[in-house]
């Protein structure tokens, strides 16, 4: 099997090619009621997964499970499709959704979801599929997560072991959540450690994602969330690029913030850290990060770009057709719904 990016960027373009065009969501937007949106997934590039899920449930539930499927059945065929190097460095790009999906079943256990509540908002892939995730969900405590993971030999078993007894002592999933983060973030830089243009490429994404996490630590601490400043190593992620544990302790130093924030004009996390809404302005900061992976589909066409660019779209196709199904199923009107589009 070939495993150079030629073979397997053809076939990804292959892939892009079927995305929906440009519009499509704000046409969907229309649509006046979740019948409607229901009748275009009978008809639509989404149909035959409609169909298999019209087989196991109806409804918002159908769509949500076709959607899902459709993503994980397309992670599969990206993996089948590489080998040596490229299936490596592909794994590591998948492996962040295993992260999510870990942390949301994290979550939901922690606030008593059924199975079916945690189910409904992951995005199986990578390692993690729905068969596992399922049973990942279907545990009634933590403790039970880290045993099936340990059963699998999955390098979250360990982390999450260690954060049991104070979980137990205090249920604050927050430093579950730091203690995944980090066992991921470590083990992707160790793999992608080390010369070539698309590992370079890929450690660079990841340091961008670690920025993103510290920056948010320290805008959560800033904002008086009941740690003291001083406590903000304890929330950090090594291996960033930017937001590092110095320029972290500068800018919740208030003699050092404000030098601190001039030096990182022009980023990202300047117009993060200097905007008024955390809950909104952490979904900017993601949407920033996330784009710029997404226009990377038009970079370099013999390398890892146009896999981690069409892999980004084809994820923002699904959360915005996920998103349209919850907003048609409540009513909400079209205006409201296009502003919480993630647009390509």
């Amino acid at each position: 099997m070939p495993s150079d990016y030629g073979y397997i960027n053809a076939r990804v373009k292959g892939w892009h090619g079927r995305l929906l065009p440009a519009g499509a969501f704000a046409e969907l937007a229309d649509l006046p009621d979740l019948p409607a949106f229901l009748k275009w997934m009978e008809g639509g590039p989404y149909a035959a997964d409609w169909q298999l899920a019209r087989a196991r449930s109806d409804g918002l539930d159908a769509v949500e499970l076709a959607l899902e499927s459709n993503f994980g059945a397309m992670t599969a065929r990206l993996l089948a499709i590489a080998e040596g190097r490229p299936r490596r460095l592909i794994a590591v790009l998948l492996r962040r959704w295993d992260l999510a999906n870990l942390k949301t079943v994290v979550r939901g256990i922690a606030r008593d979801w059924s199975g079916p509540e945690i189910l409904a908002n992951v995005w199986p892939a990578g390692t993690f599929d729905r068969v596992r995730l399922k049973e990942l969900a279907e545990q009634r405590s933590l403790r039970g997560v880290a045993d099936v993971l340990a059963t699998w030999r999955d390098p979250f078993a360990a982390p999450l072991s260690d954060c049991l007894p104070a979980f137990e002592r205090d249920r604050d999933v927050v430093p579950v959540d730091l203690a995944l983060d980090r066992c991921h973030y470590a083990a992707a830089l160790r793999e992608l450690s080390g010369s070539g243009a698309n590992k370079g490429l890929l450690r660079e994404m990841v340091r961008r994602e670690i920025d993103a996490a510290n920056a948010k630590a320290v805008k959560r601490l800033s904002g008086g969330d009941g740690a003291a400043p001083g406590d903000i190593g304890r929330y950090l992620i090594d291996g960033g690029g930017t937001i590092t544990a110095a320029v972290a302790a500068a800018l919740m130093d208030p003699r050092r913030r404000g030098p601190q924030l001039r030096a990182l004009r022009g980023t990202v996390y300047h117009a993060y850290l200097t905007g008024g809404d955390p809950l909104s302005d952490e979904d900017e900061l993601d949407r920033s990060l996330w784009s710029a992976w997404a226009r990377l589909y038009r970079a370099r066409p013999l390398a890892i770009d146009v896999v981690v660019g069409f892999l980004w779209q084809k994820y923002y196709e699904l959360v915005n057709l996920r998103l349209l199904a919850r907003a048609k199923n409540l009513g909400l009107p079209p205006a409201r719904i296009r502003e919480q589009l993630f647009l390509r």
